[in-house]
């Protein structure tokens, strides 16, 4: 936009006698520019009331609060109930942010101002960027045709990640390994304590301990329990959660998630999904991406092979295998 150097109609008229504009200064040449500068920055001050009232999010501040307690608790103490609610709002919500975007008009005032960005800097230009980004994205350059698959598939997505993260937190909390006592011999009292009450409240039998693959259950065990295989066992179906069970099996829920990110990315012009994500982050490609870690994991690699080598030379010491796996570091560090 081409404007007059110093318009005096959007200079600060505030040492003007009365306030009043500085006629002798103003040319007719200045009103077009003077004008649609004002309607800008009218409409970057809209955009900053809209962002306030929705709560920098698209759901509003009460909702914004429901959502926050309700998730809160899927995360922490997630039961069965809140796993079906949960997994029923998966759609719903996902459709629901689209027809946010979707509000007749909105997206217009905003792609106004996008494409006069240049007039801002700072916080207002960021504003601009961050808000144009987050409606291209929820579909609203596309056609109605494209609106609607997006739509469907946006839900689709929500319903597969949502599936995918409560299979590892069943795990978690159902997926029981039973010990004995000698097999938890090194384990912290405290831990061991709760190993047995968890095993009365399944009624199991006489000498027999349960832990679940809970983080807190996990680590006293792989850090601490003197039987190597017992470290491994539980290690292992730790990091096999959301696999453990034909009912709770991610493997072709994250087939079906990527094929549709795919479809995602390339709705959106890219070519793969890793495209799509890193597009707006500092890195910009998958392969400035790749480079950067590459020149992060060489020292890192040289760094943990040493330590390996060190945990190796203690473990042979103290008569322990003189391969350190996955399972053996924490216990061979402590």
């Amino acid at each position: 936009m081409n404007q007059p150097s110093n318009n005096p109609l959007l200079a600060d008229w505030s040492d003007q006698p009365f306030n009043l504009p500085p006629f002798k200064a103003i040319d007719t040449c200045y009103f077009k520019p003077a004008i649609e500068v004002a309607q800008l920055k009218y409409s970057v001050k809209l955009l900053k009331i809209l962002m306030n009232l929705l709560s920098t999010t698209p759901f509003g501040a009460l909702l914004t609060r429901v959502l926050g307690v309700f998730y809160n608790l899927t995360l922490s103490c997630s039961l069965p109930e809140h796993q079906e609610v949960e997994l029923e709002l998966a759609g719903p919500m996902a459709a629901y942010k689209l027809k946010v975007t979707s509000f007749p008009g909105l997206f217009e005032l905003i792609d106004a101002v996008y494409n006069a960005c240049d007039e801002f800097e700072g916080e207002d230009l960021r504003l601009i960027e961050r808000i144009h980004l987050d409606f291209v994205r929820s579909g609203a350059l596309f056609g109605k045709e494209d609106h609607v698959r997006y739509k469907e598939l946006m839900q689709k997505l929500a319903e597969l990640t949502t599936k995918l993260t409560q299979n590892v937190m069943t795990n978690e909390s159902e997926y029981t390994l039973e010990l004995s006592e000698n097999d938890l011999d090194g384990c912290p009292e405290d831990h061991i304590t709760s190993a047995k009450q968890n095993a009365i409240d399944s009624n199991a039998p006489e000498g027999v301990y349960i832990v679940t693959l809970d983080r807190s259950m996990v680590e006293p065990i792989i850090t601490y329990a003197k039987k190597r295989e017992v470290r491994e066992r539980v290690f292992r179906a730790f990091t096999s959660r959301g696999e453990l069970s034909p009912e709770r099996d991610n493997n072709a829920l994250a087939i079906e998630i990527l094929k549709l990110r795919i479809e995602q990315a390339k709705m959106h012009g890219y070519n793969t999904f890793a495209d799509y994500q890193v597009s707006d982050t500092m890195e910009k490609t998958p392969q400035a991406v790749s480079e950067l870690l590459n020149r992060v994991s060489a020292p890192a690699k040289e760094v943990a092979n040493r330590e390996r080598e060190a945990l190796e030379e203690y473990a042979t010491s103290i008569g322990d295998s003189s391969t350190v796996e996955a399972w053996e570091w924490r216990y061979t560090r402590k």
